[in-house]
C-alpha cells in the first residue's frame, strides 16, 4: 500500500511539474566553425520565459535539409527578468546526436532556422561526432 501511495504521489508531482514548451522564432544564428557551436538569439514577448533545448527535424523528402526550432517554457517561481531577448549556445553535432538525426559525413546539409530566411550550408563531416579513432595511413 505504501508503494502504491508513493507511486501516486510521484505521478502527481511529475504531472504538476510538467510544463508545456512552445516554439519561438529565431532572430539570428551565428556558427563558430571551429567548435561547431551555434548561438541562437530570439525575441520573446514575455521576459519571464526560459529557453529550452532546441528541436531539430530532418526533412522526410530531402534528408539533407535540417530545421532547428527554438523552444521556450515558462519560468517557475517569481520572475525578475526584464530581458525579452534570449540567447542560447548549443553544439550543433551534439544537438543532432541527441535528436537521433542520421548524418552522412559525405553529404552537404542545409540548416534552416525557424523564423529566419538565412540558411547555413554545412559539410556532413562537420556534423558527425566520432568516438572511434580514425584509421591512419602509413
Amino acid at each position: 500500500m505504501k508503494k502504491a501511495a508513493a507511486l501516486l504521489v510521484f505521478v502527481f508531482v511529475s504531472q504538476a511539474h510538467a510544463e508545456a514548451f512552445s516554439s519561438a522564432p529565431i532572430d539570428s544564428a551565428i556558427l563558430d566553425t571551429k567548435t561547431m557551436n551555434v548561438t541562437l538569439s530570439m525575441s520573446v514577448s514575455n521576459p519571464c520565459v526560459r529557453v529550452a533545448l532546441p528541436q531539430v527535424t530532418q526533412d522526410a523528402v530531402n534528408p539533407t535539409v535540417l530545421t532547428i526550432r527554438a523552444m521556450t517554457g515558462r519560468s517557475i517561481g517569481a520572475c525578475i527578468s526584464m530581458i525579452s531577448e534570449k540567447v542560447q549556445t548549443v553544439n550543433l553535432p551534439t544537438l543532432l546526436e541527441m535528436a537521433s538525426i542520421q548524418v552522412s559525413q559525405f553529404a552537404t546539409y542545409t540548416v534552416h532556422f525557424e523564423g529566419m530566411e538565412q540558411e547555413l550550408i554545412v559539410p556532413g563531416n562537420r556534423l558527425t561526432i566520432t568516438v572511434q579513432p580514425q584509421p591512419t595511413l602509413q
